[in-house]
Order: C-alpha cells, then structure tokens, then sequence
C-alpha cells in the first residue's frame, strides 16, 4: 500500500488588511505515524503481559521510584502483600533495607543480581523468595533503573526439606 499520510499547515499572508495568499507548508507523516501505531501496539502487548504474568516484576528508575509492574506488584512493592502466595504480607521493616542494598550493589555493578532470601511475614514465620535484580542500561552505559524479578518457593523448599528428610 502507497498510501502516504500528509500534514498541511496553512496561512494567509496579509497585506493592509487584504489576504494576497496562501502559504501552506505540507509534510509526509506516514512514517511517523506508523512508527506511533506500532508503539501504541507494543505498548498494549507489555500491559497484556504484565497483566497476566504470575510473577512479582517491576521496574524502578534510578532513584528507586516504582514505574510499572505486574498486576500485583505494586501491592508487594508497597506493602509487603504478595498475592501470588496466598496474600502473605511480608514484614517491610527489615525488608526494605535489604531490598534497597540489593539495589544499591546492581546500580555500583552494573550487574544481575541473582539469589534465594529469606522475608519474614507479619506473624514472625520465614518465607523463602528468589529474587533476580537486573539493571536497564541506556546505550551510553548509563543506568536508566532496574527491574525486579520476584517468586515466593516456599513450596520448592518444603520439597527439599521432605527429600533430605527421606
């Protein structure tokens, strides 16, 4: 298809009082507009996915500010409430100070950051997380911020324990 988009912007000129002509200038969108279309649809296709994605991910910009997440994450991020594991609601006292030097080390590295934590909920029981941290690293190598990447196991660690049990 051939067809082109074009933007005109025209006006009169003016001389005592008397419209003399017309002065358009026009210009050839397609590409711009076509380049916006094809945003617009990636864009839906992120928020599809984080929508349904059964996972705590986020991201932050480098001064640590939520910018957009999975459909649970922000209640996690903010609260401590993981609703994927049954709306545990994590301890964030001593939560946050981790969290923050986890981000600390991949923003200073430049590096993932990937392990297996322990968090403690409001009632005083240890839950087990896996965590992977990476950084958004701009093309000047510049950090932009990190996204965070966050699964309770309890589940896989009972299994370990009733194997090493057996």
């Amino acid at each position: 298809d051939k067809t082109k988009i074009i933007r005109q912007t025209s006006t009169p000129l003016i001389k005592k009082g008397e419209v003399k002509c017309l002065l358009s200038v026009s210009v050839d969108i397609t590409k711009d507009t076509l380049l916006t279309e094809e945003l617009v649809l990636k864009n839906s296709q992120l928020d599809t996915l984080l929508e349904y994605l059964p996972l705590i991910v986020y991201m932050k910009d480098k001064d640590k500010n939520f910018i957009i997440g999975s459909k649970y994450a922000k209640d996690f991020y903010e609260k401590g409430v993981d609703r994927y594991a049954d709306d545990l609601k994590i301890n964030m006292d001593k939560s946050l100070q981790l969290a923050d030097e986890e981000d600390n080390l991949v923003f200073e590295k430049k590096e993932k950051l990937r392990k297996e934590k322990t968090s403690i909920d409001k009632d005083g029981n240890i839950h087990w997380y896996r965590i992977i941290k990476a950084p958004i690293i701009k093309n000047n190598n510049s950090i932009e911020g990190l996204i965070t990447i966050a699964r309770n196991i309890d589940s896989c660690k009972a299994l370990e324990n009733q194997k090493d049990l057996f």
